[in-house]
């Protein structure tokens, strides 16, 4: 099915990126710190945008799609990690 192959490409992407950023990764951000991801939900969404304007190749709007996905589940992890904690 389309979906897992989507799913274990969103958590390669997770760990690719955290490895890339060390300390400063997103999976070390509280899922209740709204201030911190909704910025980089929205950075990536504009990038989706961005992709689709009149004048822009479109071809990289699957991965800007994979990229707002990627962090959207890393943030319901970290919501979800955090009811476990609290």
């Amino acid at each position: 099915m389309e979906t897992r192959r989507v799913a274990l490409e969103i958590e390669h992407d997770r760990r690719a990126a955290h490895e890339k950023h060390g300390d400063n990764s997103i999976e070390s951000v509280p899922g209740d710190n709204i201030a911190r991801w909704l910025p980089i939900l929205g950075e990536e969404f504009g990038e989706v945008c961005e992709s689709l304007t009149y004048d822009k190749d479109p071809g990289p709007l699957r991965a800007e799609l994979v990229d707002v996905a990627t962090v959207a589940v890393a943030w319901i992890a970290a919501l979800d990690r955090q009811a476990v904690t609290s």
